[in-house]
């Protein structure tokens, strides 16, 4: 359950970042999920399937996809893999209804796929987001939009980013085996693939507002946070 609002952009956003679990145990499926392509080629390959008869499309996260919970900085089995799709998660429970981290992904993961590597650029159609919601579409500005409306365009402050009625978080990265930059820096993941290592996302810290960051630092294996909005 989340919290949601209409913006000044049109769109009904999130104002929670996405809490889901992943397991390769549970099955994700087009009547719960944002599978909306099931075309069964590219990044929708491995462990998806299509029921012709019924019309939904199941995908399975692979047996490495099973959400790690943590405590404080330590993230022990991330998969630094620029393809398979990993998620993490915060257990201490200290922050709560807006201001909650929600869970980390990879691109992969986020995109709802098990190897993302065949995915060079523009726009994926799936995603972990619930049915009839999905993930901002950079090529069309989405987050610099929400930037422009709300903080003023600003490219050296996150102050309107991170209150009412947007609530973005500064949860930080996952890199490899720790947590870094939580309280401090922002991040999270638009549907848009710059490269085969590089997806574009919103990064954002007291100083700096990017609403289309590239940079090379974190790459589509590092772990972000999601906001949904709908379709």
């Amino acid at each position: 359950v989340y919290w949601i609002a209409k913006l000044k952009d049109g769109h009904c956003w999130m104002t929670q970042n996405l809490d889901l679990d992943l397991s390769h145990k549970v099955p994700l499926t087009s009547n719960n999920t944002d599978l909306t392509d099931h075309s069964l080629s590219g990044a929708y390959v491995d462990n998806y399937s299509y029921d012709a008869e019924t019309g939904v499309t199941t995908w399975i996260p692979s047996n490495y996809a099973e959400t790690i919970d943590f405590e404080g900085t330590s993230v022990r089995g991330w998969n630094s893999s620029h393809t398979g799709p990993s998620s993490a998660s915060e257990t201490d429970g200290t922050n709560t209804g807006h201001s909650s981290s929600g869970n980390w992904y990879s691109w992969t993961a986020a995109i709802a796929s098990n190897d993302s590597s065949s995915f060079y650029s523009g726009n994926a159609n799936n995603s972990i987001c619930p049915l009839n919601w999905r993930l901002p579409n950079a090529n069309n500005n989405e987050f610099a939009t929400l930037n422009n409306l709300y903080n003023n365009g600003s490219t050296s402050s996150d102050a309107n980013l991170i209150i009412t009625p947007l609530w973005l978080t500064r949860s930080g990265t996952v890199d490899k085996e720790s947590l870094k930059f939580f309280s401090t820096n922002g991040y999270y993941w638009s549907a848009t693939a710059l490269t085969s290592a590089i997806a574009r996302n919103l990064r954002f810290t007291s100083s700096s507002v990017q609403p289309n960051y590239t940079g090379p630092d974190y790459g589509r294996n590092a772990g972000f946070s999601v906001r949904c909005l709908a379709r």
